[in-house]
Order: C-alpha cells, then structure tokens, then sequence
C-alpha cells in the first residue's frame, strides 16, 4: 500500500466514477481522488445520521441508500462542500 486515509469505520460501498471514488461507511459519505491510483486524496465528506450502505452517482448528484432512513441525495458538484438537497422517507430498510 503506498497511501492510506482513515475513515473510523468500515467502508460498506465503493462507487468510481471518473477520477473519484464515493466509499460508503458507518455515517458518512466520503469522496476521494484517485487520478493517481498509489496516492488517493481525501477531497469531501459529509456525515449522515445512519449507515450509508451504497452509492449511485449522476452528474452532480449522489444518492445514497441510507439503511434506515432512505434515499439521500447528495450535491457533490463541489467536493469540499456536499450538501443534502434531497431526502425520500421509506418505512423499510433500503440496500
């Protein structure tokens, strides 16, 4: 391994699109830069109330199933500041 990052918890999903990596983990939503596969960067985050268990990306959304809560939609168009501009509310748990 040539570099590392530290999230503090397990990274339940992996997304890739284009030069970015979306990992899903206990509580957050993280993003990485990885145009140079051996030195990936930390380039936003944002914490969520749940486990976030998976990933889809569209253009400058992301939307995350969050266990048991829902579907989230992210605003990821800029990294250093993600914000949540959609929520959808099921009453099951979603994977």
């Amino acid at each position: 391994m040539m570099s590392s990052c530290s999230l503090r918890s397990a990274v339940y999903f992996v997304n890739r699109q284009g030069n970015y990596a979306y990992l899903c983990a206990y509580g957050v939503l993280v993003i990485l830069y990885i145009s140079s596969p051996a030195h990936p960067t930390k380039v936003g985050y944002i914490a969520l109330p749940d486990v976030a268990e998976g990933v889809y990306v569209s253009g400058r959304y992301a939307y995350v199933s969050d266990y048991h809560s829902g579907l989230r939609v992210i605003d990821v168009i800029s990294t250093s500041n993600l914000k949540e501009v959609g929520f959808y509310k099921l009453l099951c748990e979603v994977t």
